[in-house]
């Protein structure tokens, strides 16, 4: 995936175009060059989903440390 398109995804849209992969896949389809295309695609954006969670557990476990004092009485 391009720099360019990692940056114009959000997360919901990635995830969206994932589903919609799947859907595709799902069905039978007699063009095999297109389906392995639509398969590469959804690797690709499974990378980045898994990339922006990683980095969105990482910002949250960061914020916890940082404000621990407010969780203090979770436990």
């Amino acid at each position: 995936m391009s720099d360019k398109k990692k940056k114009e995804l959000t997360f919901e849209s990635a995830l969206r175009e994932l589903e919609e992969i799947a859907t595709a896949l799902e069905r039978e389809t007699d063009d095999l060059d297109k389906s392995v295309r639509q398969f590469e695609r959804g690797l690709e954006l499974i990378r980045y989903l898994k990339g922006r969670l990683a980095k969105t557990d990482l910002t949250i476990k960061e914020l916890k440390t940082k404000y621990r004092d407010v969780f203090a009485d979770e436990s």
